[in-house]
């Protein structure tokens, strides 16, 4: 495997903060956010003009097909409404052709899906849990002949809950050895 570097972009953006708020309302209000869809496109299209492969996760699909159409030509999306036999078809067009960036479910790109060519990963939904945040980070760790050196970029969002979450992920990095930088 290769060793990631991680680039901390902060954000003015507001992840709700409350108690009584369920998790799925809060993360469903980000993603419809305009601002942090074209937030998360611009990094998926800026980090693919330096050469990555990048892949950009979140379990909604809604912001999930808007991303891509921001991102433009070069993008695909893969969710559960592509049928099974079509999936391997479009992550073929990241590995053979000139596509450069991928949208994709937590669901199924956390486990499972091996492509070696991807070299950047954006966090597009919140996570505040370890082992689903390392199987993620593995998508665009692994060794590929002539791959440039692998960068998961985390978006850090205002809030008490984002705050905390924030805190917890770059103690995981630290704890990895990762190298942090904060634009």
């Amino acid at each position: 495997y290769m060793t990631p570097s991680i680039t901390v972009v902060p954000s003015e953006i507001r992840f709700m903060d409350g108690a009584r708020i369920p998790w799925a309302n809060r993360v469903t209000k980000l993603a419809n956010t305009e601002e942090y869809r074209h937030t998360v496109s611009m990094l998926a299209a800026a980090y693919a003009a330096k050469g990555h492969k990048v892949l950009v996760v979140s379990d909604r699909v809604q912001f999930l097909k808007t991303c891509a159409k921001l991102a433009g030509e070069k993008a695909v999306c893969v969710t559960g409404d592509v049928p099974h036999e079509e999936r391997e078809g479009i992550i073929d067009e990241i590995k053979y052709t000139s596509k450069n960036i991928l949208f994709g479910t937590q669901a199924i790109f956390s486990e499972g899906i091996s492509v070696d060519v991807l070299s950047c990963l954006i966090l597009g939904t919140p996570i505040n849990n370890e082992p689903l945040l390392t199987q993620l980070v593995g998508r665009v760790i692994r060794k590929k002949e002539g791959k440039i050196q692998p960068v998961i970029v985390d978006i850090q969002l205002k809030g008490n809950t984002a705050k905390r979450q924030a805190s917890n992920r770059i103690g995981h990095y630290m704890k990895e050895g990762y190298d942090i930088s904060y634009i």
